[in-house]
């Protein structure tokens, strides 16, 4: 299971899906497999897919001169503000750093 979801993250976290729908389309209910996952890793399905988008935009703003709004949307967190806070929760700094 967790290596169908980590799959499935993979291939669709730069698209607006959620949590929900990732688990949908494995044949879970969104509870399910987030109460799984935190069993099986410590950590819920939205942590995850977060987790991954967070990494690609950390890459991005590395690797590219492309503007915040630019970035947030080719991960999946279409809203720049969003993802400044993710990204400061996350790493303790905000992305223009």
């Amino acid at each position: 299971m967790a290596t169908c979801v980590f799959d499935k993250i993979e291939r669709t976290y730069a698209t607006k899906v959620t949590a929900g729908d990732l688990a949908r389309s494995l044949g879970y209910t969104p509870g399910h497999l987030t109460t799984v996952l935190r069993q099986r890793t410590g950590r819920t399905l939205l942590d995850w897919l977060t987790e991954r988008r967070l990494t690609e935009a950390r890459r991005l703003l590395r690797e590219t001169d492309l503007p915040l709004s630019v970035i947030s949307t080719r991960t999946g967190l279409t809203d720049p503000g969003y993802l400044v806070r993710r990204f400061k929760a996350r790493y303790g700094t905000a992305p223009d750093r």
